[in-house]
């Protein structure tokens, strides 16, 4: 029996979301913009170091080892960046508040077992696809939420997995179609909003070489 009795639509999706983010869109929007900030940070960083370090053999490990360490901090920032969101929205739709303190101490302690859900699904997906392509896409939506059930429900390594396909047991075709919509959508609304950035950055070195 699935553990999902009805699934809603698209648009309520969207609704329910759009919603919620008007409710909360200041603290979604801060913790957004910690990997984002990172993310320029880091390319300064490299940048400096890269040009204004000579070409000799210290030189150039200095620069790897600190182009490591830069990468290793931002897969650290990233990863409490995408638990702490989920928890957050999580909250916010069960209590309409939350602590972001407390979400970050959970994304905190959360992070190993992310990553071993991360590591147990890539594994799992991946021979799925060397088999065959339609295996690995059905495996794919089965376990997709394993991250969402570890974060939420507190469910870990493969019982967050098996969480996961209870969930969308017998839901299949509906939970791929509303993340195939989903994608679709917010697919298009990006290359829209890229399309706009560049006609009025073009427009702009335009009227600077004027």
């Amino acid at each position: 029996e699935s553990g999902i009795n009805k699934l809603i639509g698209v648009r309520e999706l969207f609704r329910q979301s759009l919603s919620l983010y008007k409710t909360n869109y200041k603290v979604f929007m801060a913790i957004g913009l910690v990997p984002v900030v990172y993310g320029i940070i880091q390319g300064l960083v490299s940048a400096i170091f890269h040009y204004s370090m000579s070409d000799s053999i210290l030189a150039v490990i200095i620069v790897s080892l600190v182009t490591i360490l830069l990468g290793l901090l931002g897969i650290i920032i990233q990863t409490l960046y995408q638990v702490s969101l989920v928890k957050s929205i999580d909250d916010a739709g069960k209590s309409g508040a939350f602590d972001l303190k407390e979400v970050y101490r959970k994304s905190l302690s959360l992070f190993l077992s992310y990553w071993w859900v991360a590591i147990l699904s890539g594994l799992i997906v991946i021979v799925c696809f060397v088999l065959f392509i339609v295996p690995g896409i059905i495996v794919s939506v089965l376990i997709g939420f394993a991250y969402f059930s570890l974060i939420i429900d507190g469910k870990k390594g493969l019982q967050a997995l098996s969480n996961s396909y209870y969930y969308v047991k017998g839901n299949w075709l509906g939970v791929f179609g509303r993340l195939l919509s989903v994608s679709l959508i917010s697919f298009i609304l990006v290359i829209v909003i890229y399309a706009i950035l560049f006609v009025l950055f073009a427009l702009f070195m335009h009227t600077f070489d004027l």
